[in-house]
């Protein structure tokens, strides 16, 4: 018996030649409504590759005549139905295979995004929030420029769930966005972006990290002294200690960070706690903090 994955490859190939011959706009309203059956056909019976395959016969075609592009667009959006995509997410989370679609999602692109953006602020969304923040992050794995336009929504709770989805992405390309989010007016929003610095790039976020520090509010400095501890770098002591020394942190994050310091098992913590015990004055750790880190020495001696 023929493989019926041979005949979706000829259908698919067959539909992207029409697509890039056909001059007639019936012809081609007719074709991409074709596609649109096809597509969701697919999604419906749960032939997640299948559903792949057929978006990618469309959104992946480069030779699409730029002509066409207007109606493309009305054919993705017709497709793009909230009950369709509502009733597909639903049955990914209750069979747990989510991640199965990563590549259909990623074909998809824009109207998913605006989907799950929209889904966010309902009161009772088909599925748990944090599906969703995992549908984006799979389509930011694939390309990260869907999301960080909704990293400017006016609701803080959006922008923290992009934020999220941003870091679990691991795209390089996203640290500016994060970067710029470290700046926003909630700090719900700023802890998420700091933590999605430090988990694309340790070593590039870690001054992010250190200016944190200063952060207003005690929560998002909480994150960065959380991420401090659990950074790899081995810059981390060496910062941390001018960090200290610059009299600028709280006197109890300070403190914090004298017990992040001790944490490390290198000869340089034990010199950066020699440090900081032994200055004083206008450029010296206060007094409190010194003191923590004479304890801290104490308990390192053998």
């Amino acid at each position: 018996a023929p493989d019926p994955s041979d005949h979706q490859a000829v259908g698919i190939a067959v539909l992207r030649d029409l697509l890039r011959i056909e001059d007639r706009p019936t012809r081609v309203r007719r074709v991409l409504r074709i596609w649109e059956a096809k597509v969701s056909m697919a999604i419906r019976s749960r032939d997640l590759e299948g559903a792949e395959a057929w978006m990618r016969g469309v959104t992946g075609n480069a030779d699409i005549p730029p002509e066409h592009a207007e109606a493309v667009a009305a054919s993705l959006a017709a497709l793009s139905r909230p009950a369709l995509i509502d009733e597909l997410l639903v049955w990914l989370v209750d069979h747990d295979a989510v991640d199965q679609a990563a590549g259909l999602f990623a074909e998809w692109g824009d109207p998913i995004v605006a989907r799950m953006i929209d889904l966010m602020t309902v009161d009772d969304p088909p599925v748990n929030r944090r599906y969703m923040v995992g549908v984006l992050a799979q389509i930011g794995r694939h390309d990260s420029r869907l999301l960080t336009p909704h990293a400017g929504d006016h609701r803080w709770f959006v922008v923290r769930n992009v934020a999220i989805a941003l870091g679990r992405s691991g795209r390089l390309a996203t640290i500016p966005t994060l970067r710029s989010l470290g700046g926003h007016e909630d700090a719900r929003v700023r802890a998420e972006a700091i933590r999605g610095l430090a988990a694309i790039d340790p070593e590039a976020g870690l001054p992010d990290l250190i200016s944190t520090l200063s952060d207003p509010d005690p929560r998002v400095r909480g994150v960065a002294v959380s991420l401090l501890r659990a950074s790899p770098s081995s810059e981390v002591v060496t910062r941390i200690t001018d960090a200290i020394m610059s009299s600028r942190l709280h006197v109890a994050d300070a403190e914090r960070l004298v017990d992040v310091i001790a944490e490390r098992r290198e000869d340089i913590a034990t010199e950066a706690l020699e440090t900081i015990a032994g200055t004083r004055g206008r450029r010296g750790a206060p007094k409190p903090v010194r003191a923590a880190a004479r304890h801290r020495l104490a308990g390192r001696m053998p």
